[in-house]
């Protein structure tokens, strides 16, 4: 699912004359080749040439459907919350549709603790 957000944005989103200019790298899949630890799962180029950072939800199920995010995500989000974007994929494997929201997850949508760590 992330393989398909990556090719949306490499061929429909990333501002050509950046790909063109950065020979094709403007547009990085930085989940794939780092792993989760960075915060973000796609790595692009706003039109002004600053960092733009996606992060992909994908559900099977409808558009109000939860998602989960890491303490990792939301703190990035916060840190870069002007260049931070979410793509929410919903109704995956019927009739793909998706939304984009900027901005931090906070302010994207209502969050609720799941997991606690405890100390003895």
């Amino acid at each position: 699912m992330r393989k398909f957000l990556y090719r949306f944005v490499y061929y429909k989103i990333a501002n050509p004359i950046l790909l063109a200019y950065s020979g094709g790298t403007a547009v990085r899949w930085i989940a794939h080749e780092e792993g989760d630890r960075a915060g973000f799962d796609i790595l692009s180029k706003n039109i002004n040439g600053t960092d733009k950072y996606i992060e992909v939800k994908t559900t099977k199920l409808g558009k109000e459907t939860p998602f989960f995010f890491s303490r990792n995500e939301l703190d990035f989000s916060i840190e870069k919350s002007e260049n931070y974007h979410l793509f929410r994929l919903f109704n995956f494997e019927e009739q793909a549709k998706m939304f984009i929201k900027n901005g931090n997850l906070n302010s994207i949508c209502h969050s609720v603790p799941m997991t606690f760590k405890g100390y003895i």
